[in-house]
């Protein structure tokens, strides 16, 4: 009887835990205080951005975090705020963002990278 009901115990904190994952990475960002975060990627040989445009609080530091599937390097740039950082292959790149007056912030792909680039940005809508 005692350990039917240390089963029963474990598999609700299995339950438990992995709601909790999956209501985490379900969001597209996560305010923790003065700093939100927000998850991009770049989708592999689309030369585009998931999402395209985010939305974010305004006057709160923002930290993008980025992952670039691509086999070749890319670039994250607002030139409205003087961002400019590459994201390497295959790698996690984190780009923090000063607080910002609503409005809308255009990004877009600051390194040569093929074919599609010209068309690979995006915007940040500050609301």
């Amino acid at each position: 009887m005692e350990n039917s009901s240390s089963v029963s115990k474990i598999a609700i904190v299995i339950v438990v835990v992995g709601v909790l994952i999956a209501a985490f990475f379900g969001y597209r960002y996560v305010s923790g205080g003065d700093v939100v975060d927000v998850t991009m990627r770049v989708k592999k040989m689309t030369w585009r951005w998931d999402p395209d445009n985010v939305v974010v609080p305004a006057n709160k530091k923002i930290r993008i975090h980025i992952f670039n599937e691509d086999d070749f390097l890319h670039g994250f740039g607002v030139a409205a705020l003087g961002i400019d950082a590459e994201t390497p292959p295959l790698k996690e790149t984190v780009v923090t963002l000063p607080p910002m007056q609503p409005g809308e912030y255009p990004f877009h792909c600051s390194v040569i990278c093929g074919e599609g680039h010209a068309t690979q940005e995006g915007k940040i809508v500050v609301q």
